[in-house]
């Protein structure tokens, strides 16, 4: 996130030094000269949303990870959001000044572009009530306000925008940017975005209203790591792209994932779902790898939370590992892969089952009595619901864990 931070700012500078090196077509006020380059800062950031909200290979490399991704998509539209209400607020200052001041009539477009965009950011801050369509209906609208402050700048600066100054030049790439990013977004990553194509080869259910599906590539495979998470729609059933985590893969490119009913599409999708329904999948993404971690470890899940878990028992733990999994549930039912976990336990790799109906909730004290040693956790991973995590983490960090590793990973509620 450090190095993304720095991008940001190296990107803010230019714009600043731009402007700064340009001059204005006509006489203005200095507060109205400095409001026009938090509008461009605002702007450019918003671009960038733009830009984060295609899921390019270099966004992923750039955060490490793309729920970091989203992470930063979050914060840097509410900081362009900022950005464009200080220029309206020094507008608002230098108003007097421009009372008889003919401007054209497109300036006036800036009003509505900003409230059509803090409505959307305001919705888009209410994700976790929205359902996961919704919530993807939201982001790409957010090109509309992008394309009316688009239309405000070039229709009222004075700048030069049409010109050829290091602030028109800059401001013209990165609109394109923002452009063609908004356009990708809307018209093409929903199918671009899952090339993959894949055949489902097997249903089983896990746990009521969970159902594990594994699919066989019918070309090139996904490349992934044991924890990563891939995007997936199923045409014939109507199911449009949704992130899952893989819960394990295949010598010959099989994949398995986990679903849960949380929701219209997936109930829909796991009651409907047949063998030989094609599948079609993104590339892998996510850094949640255990591999970043030292030998002595502390996983965590909660819930639907254990499929990284498994997926990292599958792919096999190192000799030189001592592992201990908490794996917490609501009501005996609810434990998906029982089996197959105890199975797979070891003096290497303990599993914990904690059913939180007969044994309380995980708690930091359970966790550093069964895998404490002389005050040191190692490193702890975790996945699950984040009032949950937000329980565990400082606790833990606190009573000797090296690192608490997760993923900021959200779209809102299930689908």
């Amino acid at each position: 996130m450090k190095r993304a931070i720095t991008v940001l700012g190296a990107i803010l500078a230019v714009t600043v030094a731009a402007w700064a090196v340009s001059t204005p077509t006509m006489t203005i006020q200095t507060t109205y000269r400095v409001a026009q380059v938090f509008a461009a800062s605002g702007m450019v950031g918003l671009a960038c949303v733009l830009f984060i909200s295609t899921r390019h290979p270099w966004v992923d490399r750039l955060v490490r990870g793309q729920d970091k991704a989203y992470v930063l998509h979050k914060w840097l539209a509410m900081t362009s959001l900022a950005l464009v209400l200080i220029h309206i607020g020094l507008m608002a200052l230098s108003h007097a000044s421009m009372r008889g001041t003919d401007l054209p009539m497109i300036a006036h477009i800036g009003g509505p572009a900003m409230a059509v965009f803090v409505l959307l950011i305001l919705i888009a801050l209410l994700g976790a009530k929205l359902d996961y369509q919704r919530w993807k209906l939201v982001h790409k609208f957010m090109v509309v306000p992008y394309g009316m402050g688009l239309v405000h700048y070039y229709g009222s600066s004075t700048f030069s925008p049409f010109g050829i100054t290091p602030l028109s030049i800059w401001m013209d790439v990165v609109a394109l940017l923002g452009l063609a990013s908004a356009a990708y977004s809307f018209l093409f990553l929903e199918r671009a975005g899952t090339s993959h194509a894949y055949a489902v080869v097997a249903t089983r259910e896990v746990a009521p209203r969970c159902v594990e599906i594994t699919a066989r590539p019918g070309g090139a495979p996904v490349t992934s790591r044991p924890g990563q998470f891939v995007f997936v729609r199923v045409p014939a059933r109507g199911f449009p792209s949704h992130p899952f985590t893989l819960a394990g893969t295949g010598e010959d490119g099989q994949i398995q994932m986990c679903v849960r009913a949380l929701g219209d599409h997936t109930t829909r999708l796991i009651d409907q779902i047949q063998v030989g329904d094609e599948m079609r999948v993104s590339r892998a993404y996510g850094g949640f790898d255990h591999t970043t971690g030292g030998t002595r470890q502390v996983w965590i899940a909660g819930g639907i939370g254990i499929t990284p878990f498994l997926s990292f028992l599958r792919a096999g733990v190192p000799d030189t590992y001592q592992v201990h999994l908490f794996y917490a549930f609501h009501g005996e039912d609810q434990c998906a892969y029982r089996d197959e976990l105890l199975a797979m336990a070891s003096e290497r790799v303990v599993i914990h089952v904690v059913d939180d109906t007969v044994d309380g909730f995980v708690t930091p004290q359970m966790v550093t009595s069964a895998a404490g040693d002389a005050g040191d956790l190692g490193d702890v991973f975790f996945c699950g619901p984040a009032p949950m995590r937000e329980s565990l983490r400082r606790p833990l960090l606190a009573a000797g864990a090296r690192s608490f590793h997760y993923e900021q990973f959200r779209f809102g509620r299930g689908l």
